[in-house]
């Protein structure tokens, strides 16, 4: 689920961002897919974990965090993540309040 998330957001801002502008040729429509990519990924996990306390490893809390629109992410990607997913907000929620989290 990781990886999956990760690439869709990688992609996104590969195409979005000024950091790149001069390394590959940006195409918005590719921006777009991903972008959607992305949040239908999110949909699914927000779904996976419902009734759940964990899903994964701490890897996948800090991939979660530079795509769900924090305001530096999102000044830097630009996405951000539906407020209806309680689930993945619930348990992002539960993961960042650990002490393992704040490392």
């Amino acid at each position: 689920m990781e990886l999956v998330l990760f690439a869709h957001i990688r992609r996104y801002l590969q195409h979005t961002s000024e950091i790149f502008k001069t390394r590959i040729k940006q195409m918005p429509e590719v921006a777009e897919v991903a972008r959607e990519a992305a949040l239908a990924q999110m949909r699914m996990i927000d779904g996976f974990i419902a009734g759940r306390r964990f899903i994964a490893r701490r890897a996948l809390h800090g991939r979660r965090h530079h795509g769900d629109g924090r305001a530096r992410a999102r000044a830097v990607v630009g996405l951000t993540a539906d407020s209806g997913l309680a689930n993945l907000t619930r348990w992002y929620g539960e993961v960042s309040a650990r002490p393992s989290a704040r490392a």
